[in-house]
């Protein structure tokens, strides 16, 4: 296929130079760097590009109005657009997803899962459609394989609206173990000698490192003050501000409601 045309938009010079020389690939081709939305803009009028990696917090032009510009516009070929962000703020970045964005990287950055989420996401729908089951599903296709597809990113969503940043290993280890809870409910019973090893294996980390950074990740939620969004994502009111659930209460109450929801899925 022919390469990928990427533009770059950080105020930072040193991460647009970094993220040029660490994309530029085979399949992927950085033709521009922009400090802001208006430097991008004028990038746009002058050549076509398939993806922007812009981040959010911009001078001038942030990200956001960048997006509404290009949604707006009647560009023959609007580029896909990948937000990257050092504010982890769960109001940007909802913003940012009912605006279309296909994916979001939070900084610091590694460029080597930048460069694999954009060639494996480049031709995919936006991540908010996904995350509310508005992806189509081609005809013959398994409604399986539908509910795995969309699985990553309803995790993703209520991690978001909780509170858990995904900056932390506690994010990850959360979400695999409810996967794996998922496929085997029995899991959840021997939390210590069965579910954190398993998690440890899969992170080369050890069972009581997985269990201190799960039980950190749930501890800031709850500091964070997002009790009332935990109540909404399970649609009643399931704990208080002084009820922080312990590492298997949550896992097992996430697993449940997406199992809930996935086999309501068509």
């Amino acid at each position: 296929m022919d390469k990928i045309k990427l533009i770059i938009v950080d105020s930072d010079l040193t991460i647009c130079e970094n993220a040029k020389v660490a994309l530029n690939c085979d399949e992927i081709d950085v033709v521009g760097i922009a400090n802001n939305g208006l430097q991008c803009i004028e990038l746009l009028n002058t050549i076509s590009v398939d993806v922007i990696l812009t981040e959010l917090m911009l001078p001038t032009m942030d990200g956001n109005m960048l997006i509404d510009y290009i949604n707006n516009s009647d560009m023959e070929h609007k580029p896909k657009i990948f937000a990257m962000t050092g504010i982890l703020s769960d109001a940007i970045l909802t913003v940012a997803l009912k605006k279309g964005i296909i994916y979001y990287f939070i900084k610091p950055l590694d460029y080597t899962i930048i460069k694999q989420v954009i060639l494996e996401k480049y031709a995919d729908i936006p991540l908010w459609d996904k995350l509310n089951n508005k992806q189509p599903v081609a005809k013959g296709e398994s409604t399986s394989k539908s509910k795995m597809q969309i699985l990553d990113e309803k995790i993703s969503k209520i991690f978001i609206m909780i509170g858990i940043p995904a900056n932390i290993n506690g994010y990850q280890y959360l979400r695999y173990a409810i996967k794996l809870v998922m496929e085997d409910r029995a899991l959840i019973k021997n939390i210590t000698k069965q579910l954190y090893p398993l998690v440890a294996k899969e992170f080369a980390s050890s069972p009581s490192k997985v269990e201190k950074a799960m039980r950190h990740a749930i501890g800031l939620a709850w500091s964070r003050g997002k009790i009332e969004n935990i109540n909404e994502v399970f649609g009643f009111k399931v704990y208080g501000p002084k009820d922080k659930p312990s590492n298997s209460e949550f896992v097992a109450l996430v697993a449940d409601k997406l199992m809930h929801d996935l086999s309501e899925v068509r």
